[in-house]
């Protein structure tokens, strides 16, 4: 008597990752806790800069509109991970933007104010201007100018636009660099991060970045070395990449071709990376004919274009 052949049992696909081999309730793919940091930031850059400023209802109304931009799925795994309620089939997408608005908002409430102005300026630039944008794009914000000024006008209050030196950039040969301490941090350097000054210091590239972010409040202030107080007159960085990096976001020297920064997603270390990209020049804005009295335009691209991003 012959055994009746079985079916072999298909394997499970994730909704979220589309991998084979488990579903989205077991998925453990490292980009959910980025999106899940993404818009937390979002969130805390828009509490911070409304706060006492504007309603709470107009608040949640704007991360509420971003929250529906994300995919059923992405909505699907953060409500999971957070355990937020039982999934059932028969969940539509505002039941999840419901209980996430809520998750969110009641995290960001739990925070003091030195708290939340300590995790905005976390947010690193290239974010701080994308959340901008995204929040100017909003229904609630978009249609009122008094709403859009105040956005504007308090991301310039709490993160003016960074200024630019008279320094030199060059790139130095990989042959020449050794292994050295940052006299600041007393870290230990890294060939990519390496930026050696014209009196021949070597610094980390977090702690330069960090000083030239703070000659912001006064402008009357030329970059000095730390360590002999030497003028900043030129930097060798062997880096390529970030020898761009550095001319592009705080040097006033003319670049051979204008590139902006761009944020991208490096999924296998679960973190931002940094890219620089060709930027062509914007075109001219235009009038909106449905609307000839009121003319919306990316204010915070006017006021950062001059960074390098």
């Amino acid at each position: 008597m012959s055994k009746k052949n079985t079916p072999a049992k298909s394997k499970p696909k994730c909704a979220y990752c589309h991998h084979i081999g488990h579903n989205i309730n077991k998925c453990k793919d490292p980009s959910i806790e980025i999106l899940d940091k993404t818009i937390m930031e979002k969130f805390i850059f828009i509490t911070v800069l409304f706060r006492t400023l504007v309603s709470h209802y107009e608040i949640s109304l704007c991360v509420k509109e971003l929250l529906n931009l994300l995919s059923y799925d992405e909505l699907k795994i953060l409500i999971y991970k957070k355990n937020l309620k039982k999934i059932t089939i028969n969940d539509d997408k505002n039941t999840y933007v419901h209980y996430l608005r809520i998750n969110y908002q009641d995290k960001v409430c739990s925070y003091s104010n030195n708290e939340l102005k300590q995790k905005l300026n976390e947010i690193s630039d290239e974010n701080y201007k994308i959340y901008g944008d995204e929040y100017l794009k909003t229904n609630v914000i978009s249609d009122s100018f008094e709403l859009e000024e105040l956005l504007v006008n308090r991301m310039y209050e709490f993160r003016p636009p960074q200024r630019k030196f008279d320094i030199t950039i060059t790139q130095t040969p990989t042959t020449q660099t050794i292994t050295k301490d940052c006299p600041i941090c007393l870290d230990e350097i890294p060939r990519a991060n390496q930026i050696i000054t014209n009196c021949n210091h070597t610094f980390c590239n977090h702690c330069i970045q960090k000083y030239f972010k703070s000659l912001n409040s006064n402008i009357e202030k030329h970059p000095i070395c730390a360590y002999c107080r030497e003028p900043m007159k030129s930097l060798e960085i062997p880096d390529p990449t970030l020898c761009k990096q550095i001319q592009t976001k705080y040097c006033n020297e003319e670049q051979e071709q204008e590139h902006k920064l761009q944020i991208v997603i490096d999924n296998n270390r679960n973190i931002y990376r940094e890219i620089l990209v060709p930027q062509n020049p914007p075109p001219r804005p235009e009038r909106p004919p449905g609307n000839p009295d009121r003319f919306h335009t990316s204010f915070i691209s006017i006021f950062y274009q001059f960074i390098g991003f």
